[in-house]
Order: structure tokens, then C-alpha cells, then sequence
């Protein structure tokens, strides 16, 4: 009785190896049906062909330059340009000294800023566009976000490292405002400004938005 378990033991050994290596199913297709189950499906058939650029698209979260979601199906979206920060971030942007700047040195300074934007940007100025990134409120109203920025990244907003100045959008919604999401990357619908913002002699961004929609 002995050596029939150990026999036995054996057997189940072997065939738990024979699994873990895939040489179980790897050649012909097994047959026949489970008792009291489904079919056998030839599961570990051996292929060489490649595997689908799909299959690990969808473990990748990316503000790039997409269609966003139900765009092609929907005609009110058709309307939007599909924008993000790799477009939006993919010049290097001098901004100048650290200290403010009045009268005739603000014009320079402004116009040196805008030399700098790419004319691939330019031409999204005052365009309907769906923009992709992180949202960071800056001011909320009962318990709605009426204005944020829009980030490339969470860096920004969630470790404190200072983002680059063509790295955000400043957001403003329209109506009461619209929830925080603030872990989450969102599309966001409206029209976009490319155009230099000063405040008390500092730049403060080249990027505006007045948002339609949050997604």
C-alpha cells in the first residue's frame, strides 16, 4: 500500500513540474471533456507570434496627445483639437532673470516669451481643445472646484517639486464649478489662450483655459 503512494505522490510531482515548466498542453491538443465540467480549452498552446501592443497599454496612465475617450462616436467632442503636455511642454521655455519687470523691459521680456512658443503651439491659441492631466485646485466653493490648474504631471501636485512654466494651464470653469479629482488623470473641454500672463512684473504662465467640461 506504501509503495503504491509513493508511487502515486510521484506521479502528481512530475505532472505539477510538467506544469510549472509549460510542457503540459504544449504539444498535442488535449481531448476530451472534464466529468461534470467545461470543455478543455488548449490553453498553453505554444505560438510564436507577437503579442498585441494592447496588452500593456491600458497598465500605462499618459497626459500625451490622444483622441479623448468617446470622441470619434460623439459629434459635440468632434469639435475639440486633442492636445496634451507633450506638445503642450516639448520646448525648452528661458524665462529671464528673478526679479520683477516694468515699462520697457516688460515688453522686451514679453516678446522674448513668446519667440520661445513654437508656432505648432501658437495655433491652438483661442481653439476648442480637450487637454489631459492632473488636476490641483486653487479655488473650491462649496465643495465644487471652480478654478485649478491643470498639471503634466502629479510631481507638481503631490511631492512639491515646482513644475516648468509650460508644464500647466490655468482652469477656469464655468457654471458652479466642478468636483475635485484630484487622483485621477482627466480630459478637460473648453477654449485654450496661449499667451503670456504677468502679475506685478512676474510671469506667472503662458497657458489659459476657460473649461467647458471635466472628464
Amino acid at each position: 500500500m506504501r509503495k503504491m503512494e509513493r508511487a502515486l505522490w510521484l506521479l502528481v510531482g512530475l505532472t505539477l513540474v510538467e506544469l510549472a515548466s509549460g510542457t503540459i498542453w504544449a504539444g498535442e491538443p488535449v481531448r476530451g471533456e472534464p466529468i461534470g465540467g467545461e470543455p478543455i480549452v488548449n490553453v498553453g498552446a505554444a505560438t510564436n507570434s507577437a503579442p498585441s501592443p494592447a496588452a500593456g497599454a491600458a497598465a500605462t496612465v499618459t497626459n500625451r496627445t490622444v483622441t479623448p475617450p468617446g470622441a470619434a462616436s460623439s459629434a459635440k467632442e468632434e469639435k475639440y483639437l486633442s492636445t496634451g503636455f507633450d506638445l503642450l511642454s516639448a520646448f525648452r521655455l528661458e524665462t529671464g532673470g528673478d526679479g520683477p519687470v516694468s515699462g520697457e523691459a516688460a515688453r522686451e521680456a514679453s516678446e522674448k516669451i513668446m519667440k520661445q512658443v513654437p508656432a505648432s503651439v501658437k495655433t491652438l491659441d483661442e481653439k476648442q481643445v480637450a487637454a489631459r492631466g492632473f488636476m490641483l485646485p486653487t479655488k473650491v466653493e462649496s465643495g465644487l472646484v471652480t478654478e485649478f490648474v491643470l498639471l503634466k504631471s502629479q510631481m507638481g501636485c503631490c511631492y512639491g517639486m515646482a513644475p516648468g512654466i509650460n508644464e500647466w494651464i490655468d482652469v477656469r470653469t464655468s457654471g458652479k464649478g466642478v468636483k475635485p479629482l484630484m487622483d485621477d488623470l482627466i480630459t478637460v473641454y473648453g477654449t485654450l489662450h496661449v499667451k503670456d500672463v504677468w502679475e506685478s512684473g512676474y510671469l506667472t504662465g503662458i497657458y489659459k483655459m476657460d473649461c467647458e467640461r471635466v472628464q
